[in-house]
């Protein structure tokens, strides 16, 4: 479910009211999840954290691979539709539901619940047109995480990628 709410948050830019002021094109989200990995490890006994360390390590080097996805013009300027069509073509989505608690050009605050008790609250703050940074705030196994993600714009090009 962790991945579920980071594709979530890179996704949305798309799915606030007010289109967020986006430049359209091939986007690069990476992710920081050094606050998880902090947390966890926090949890662990000591003889035992540094072996955990490593292994947390290997696994987060493949989980935080920058991801290339695609927003297109019709995307950024009907959010709302994106939404209902990405809620209506995935089955884990479907006992999901949002709230726009703020939106605007620049900013965008959406709380986001399920009927199997994950919530998450997402902040977007677009500091240009080419970039932004995404912050996820979630519950899961009785442990807060703060997730933290950048956005770049790199180019008008998106034939490289499947569009989101």
């Amino acid at each position: 479910m962790m991945k579920f709410l980071l594709l979530f948050s890179l996704s949305l830019p798309l799915y606030a009211f007010t289109p967020l002021d986006m430049k359209p094109g091939l986007w690069e989200f990476t992710t920081d999840t050094t606050a998880i990995m902090e947390q966890a490890l926090a949890k662990i006994p000591e003889a035992q954290r540094e072996m955990v360390k490593k292994m947390m390590a290997k696994s987060t080097e493949a989980m935080v691979k920058p991801v290339k996805t695609c927003q297109t013009k019709e995307m950024i300027s009907d959010p709302e539709g994106v939404f209902k069509q990405q809620v209506a073509n995935n089955p884990k989505m479907k006992d999901c539901k949002y709230k726009v608690l703020k939106s605007s050009k620049t900013y965008a605050k959406v709380e986001f619940s399920c009927k199997d008790g994950i919530s998450a609250e997402v902040e977007v703050n677009v500091k240009s047109p080419t970039e932004q940074i995404s912050t996820v705030k979630t519950n899961q196994l009785n442990t807060d995480n703060k997730i933290k993600t950048v956005g770049r714009w790199i180019s008008n090009d998106c034939s490289s990628v499947t569009k989101h």
